[in-house]
């Protein structure tokens, strides 16, 4: 894919597991990609206290997703997007690696996106179908749904339904990858679905067919 212009980070999406609320958002100032690493994407990670034995979460932050058109919240700075998903898993600990997976198979797709190198191109995706991988087995045969997507604040943990057709589309296309990995495992047909999820979230438009 040839890009003429320089990539955006993605200053805030968030995609919410539903149970025990595992979320993980991307909530990166607005700049550009030359600019070096930001802030994000981020999402919560739950981790058993050694002294208590209770479960607790945080927000960590990873490297921003890559994107050609940023999208930004005129009505709050740092809000982010948000996908709630539908899911029946209840273990914190797979929450938090099913959020990791579909986290990190995004970005490594944003990575690959604009690359220039083959090589690494080739590395990217293959890191991203893994993660993507690693999601789908931790939902340990169960099927993932949307709930809603809308704009989450990760300084009041709060989450807005929005109509965003695009964002829509877009989970609904992870949620079709995932499931050919749970069902079939053919890794040519997820892939292509992962890229079009993506390509809805780069550029905010629905990709009919």
């Amino acid at each position: 894919m040839r890009i003429s212009h320089k990539p955006r980070w993605l200053r805030g999406i968030a995609f919410t597991l539903v149970g025990l609320l595992s979320v993980f958002s991307f909530v990166t100032p607005s700049r550009e990609a030359s600019a070096g690493p930001g802030h994000g994407p981020c999402w919560w990670v739950w981790e058993r206290s050694s002294s208590s034995g209770f479960w607790y979460r945080h927000l960590r932050c990873d490297p921003p997703l890559l994107v050609r058109l940023e999208w930004v919240d005129p009505g709050c700075i740092v809000c982010g997007l948000m996908i709630d998903w539908r899911q029946r898993i209840e273990d914190p600990a797979w929450l938090t690696r099913i959020n990791q997976g579909i986290d990190e198979g995004l970005v490594d797709l944003g990575q690959a996106a604009f690359t220039q190198n083959p090589a690494d191109r080739t590395r990217l995706r293959a890191a991203a179908m893994n993660s993507f991988g690693l999601a789908a087995y931790g939902l340990a045969g169960t099927p993932l749904g949307i709930n809603a997507v809308g704009v989450g604040n990760p300084q009041q943990e709060t989450f807005t339904p929005r109509n965003l057709p695009w964002l829509g589309a877009a989970a609904q296309d992870v949620v079709d990858g995932i499931t050919i990995l749970q069902t079939s495992g053919n890794q040519a047909a997820a892939a292509a679905q992962f890229d079009e999820a993506y390509e809805e979230i780069s550029d905010q438009q629905v990709i009919s067919g």
